[in-house]
């Protein structure tokens, strides 16, 4: 039969353990991502987690040259035009989204 103490030290100690073990473990994976995007990140349908900044920054241009072209309609009482974003003036802040 354990004694009162023994009970005080495990229903104190193994959630401490837990506490630091998952702790540890956030450490791990955080420091792992240091100059990446976090995991399990998406950006306009592109999985961009866990990918270097570089990279990140091609992808960027790229997506902001689909966005460029894309069809926009604008719809007035009288009618509706349909001109691309990039001739709207329409852009996507490559810096920023960096």
């Amino acid at each position: 039969m354990a004694t009162p103490r023994t009970k005080t030290l495990l229903g104190c100690g193994i959630p401490l353990l837990v506490a630091i073990l998952l702790v540890a473990a956030w450490a791990v994976d955080t420091g792992g991502a240091s100059g990446k995007v976090p995991r399990n990140v998406r950006l306009a349908g592109h999985d961009v987690g866990r990918m270097p900044e570089d990279e990140l920054a091609a992808t960027v241009r790229n997506i902001s040259k689909q966005y460029e072209s894309t069809e926009v309609e604008v719809a007035t009482p009288q009618r509706s035009y349909k001109i691309g974003a990039g001739k709207l003036g329409l852009t996507l802040d490559e810096d920023a989204t960096v």
